[in-house]
């Protein structure tokens, strides 16, 4: 009986290193980001936009992701007043995202990841003069990763935030 016990303790510390490299490679866990693209929204805004994510890897293949990014910033101009007496009105547009997403992965090569996103998001429309009109809508993307390191990622996406929306992006992760 000993025997056996000893070989099953055996058999198991042989094994465990090979869970431990397959978790290791497969990156479950926190991470937190950066980015910094383009957002194109018609009419109006085609501007630098950044950004902060973070979320959790479950397996290899899915994870969850909030993300706080400002999209751009416009200027409207509105005519206010009565047909004699109009006045031309300025006001500047800050237009930010929260979003929360579902992400799912495919591996196509031994540090590179395919991915697809799908969640919820909110935008946020922050004018000069105090408006603060916001829209929830779902999002979309599709991007791709590569691990640059066991702990850092490279990312490149394309987020489709409101049917009048896209952004484009490139990033960087941290797997804590």
């Amino acid at each position: 009986m000993i025997k056996k016990i000893l070989a099953a303790a055996a058999c198991t510390l042989l094994v465990l290193p090979a869970f431990a490299q397959q978790s290791a490679t497969a990156g479950t866990g926190f991470y937190g980001g950066i980015d910094v693209g383009n957002t194109h929204q018609s009419p109006g805004i085609n501007d630098t936009s950044a950004g902060l994510f973070g979320g959790y890897q479950f397996n290899r293949y899915f994870s969850a992701e909030l993300g706080f990014r400002r999209l751009g910033d416009t200027s409207v101009t509105n005519i206010s007043g009565p047909q004699f007496d109009a006045k031309l009105i300025k006001e500047d547009i800050l237009v930010y995202q929260k979003s929360l997403s579902l992400v799912a992965r495919y591996p196509v090569a031994d540090k590179l990841d395919v991915y697809g996103r799908a969640g919820y998001n909110h935008i946020d429309y922050r004018s000069d003069n105090g408006a603060k009109p916001s829209a929830n809508e779902a999002l979309v993307g599709v991007g791709a990763s590569y691990a640059l390191t066991p702990k850092v990622d490279l990312r490149i996406e394309a987020q489709r935030a409101k049917s009048s929306t896209t952004n484009v992006s490139v990033g960087a992760s941290y797997r804590f």
